[in-house]
């Protein structure tokens, strides 16, 4: 099940629990403050549903058939791409024992039934707001286990660097598609996670450990290419979009043609991380005027 937000978007929640008058009521609660939300009735539909697109915070019960919330929470803290996403047991287990269990499993939040709705709330806002990291400190992007727009853009200022002292430019590119904004239009937000996670996988795949592939401050996919020709770029990223554009995505259970968008631009062009990225997003920029023309 999926639900949109009928308020300001304020971002995803799973909710895990095989109550469905507890989904019913949660979810009505985190619809009418501006929440996405996507439910599952077991720990392991909640792996599924996280394999599609990764929310913001998942709200999880304890005792559920398949799987229980302590094996899901143990499954989320040993996969590097889940491990600091935030889970708050809403549970009817209110033994001392078992909140103990569940925090020292690695849970952010214990909650017992019956509960109040709206400090539920709240302490989702508060863990979408403050995370065990500070989201924008985060190696790993949380969404498509690429580079974080932090990481990169730091990455992307000590190549220029090295680019400028040793004579050897690299490149960065910029990766977009041309569907992005009809995706999100007839899908949503859930559906441009479930595209951005599939383009990943391919990014993920293409680069070398020399390579960084990650998220842009604006939300976009970048190649960082150290020591690298502009002929050798071009043949990559010509490999790639091949590659992307020959890849059916798989979004909100219908399949996805894409069309890739690539600008790029050698870094010891620019003065700054920041301009290299607003100059290959400037040729990306082109490339789709080029693309619609």
């Amino acid at each position: 099940m999926t639900g949109r937000a009928v308020a300001e978007d304020r971002g995803a929640v799973l909710i895990v629990d095989d109550d469905e008058m507890i989904v019913g009521l949660v979810a009505q609660g985190l619809l009418a403050a501006g929440y996405r939300v996507t439910t599952a009735s077991s720990g392991a539909e909640a792996l599924a549903r996280l394999a599609e697109a990764v929310p913001d915070v998942v709200v999880s019960d304890v005792n559920m058939p398949d799987m229980d919330g302590f094996t899901l929470v143990q499954r989320l803290r040993e996969d590097s791409r889940l491990r600091s996403l935030p889970l708050l047991f809403l549970t009817s287990r209110a033994e001392a024992a078992d909140v103990v269990s569940g925090m020292r499993l690695g849970a952010d939040d214990y909650i017992t039934k019956p509960f109040d709705l709206p400090v539920l709330v709240a302490r989702v806002d508060a863990k979408r707001l403050r995370p065990p990291v500070p989201a924008d400190r985060l190696q790993t992007d949380r969404r498509t286990g690429l580079a974080s727009s932090a990481t990169f853009m730091d990455e992307l200022d000590r190549e220029r660097e090295r680019a400028l002292r040793s004579g050897r430019s690299g490149h960065l590119a910029l990766i977009g598609l041309n569907e992005s904004g009809s995706i999100r239009a007839r899908f949503g937000e859930r559906g441009v996670d479930e595209m951005l996670r599939q383009v990943a996988d391919v990014l993920g795949a293409v680069v070398t450990p020399l390579e960084t592939a990650g998220r842009t401050p604006d939300g976009g996919f970048g190649l960082l290419l150290p020591e690298t020709s502009s002929d050798d770029v071009r043949d990559l990223l010509q490999g790639l979009s091949e590659r992307l554009a020959g890849r059916r995505l798989h979004v909100e259970g219908s399949k996805v043609s894409v069309t890739p968008l690539v600008g790029y631009v050698p870094l010891d062009a620019v003065q700054s991380a920041k301009q290299a990225v607003e100059q290959a997003g400037a040729a990306l920029k082109h490339a789709q005027i080029h693309l619609d023309l």
